[in-house]
């Protein structure tokens, strides 16, 4: 269960280290995200199409949690939640 400040998520996708998943809607995303985040909302989760390290994002941190509990039940590994969501 690992959650990272926005500084070190900043720094690991900086070098190409972590991938940013959102798990917002389309509609937040599209109001802001992080540049170079893949959206993937909760509601559409393909763990398939998952591969570590991952870093969840949301508005809060609340649905990415949501998120890595689904992907790690389904044997996903790396994943991380951003402290604070995507205001932070």
């Amino acid at each position: 269960n690992t959650i990272l400040d926005p500084q070190s998520v900043r720094e690991a996708h900086a070098a190409g280290k972590v991938r940013l998943l959102d798990v917002r809607t389309p509609a937040e995303h599209g109001e802001v995200h992080i540049e170079g985040s893949t959206l993937m909302p909760l509601d559409r989760l393909d763990p398939a199409k998952v591969s570590g390290p991952v870093v969840l994002v949301c508005r809060s941190g609340k649905r990415a949690e949501q998120a890595r509990q689904k992907l790690a039940a389904a044997g996903c590994e790396n994943l991380a939640v951003l402290e604070g969501g995507v205001t932070a």
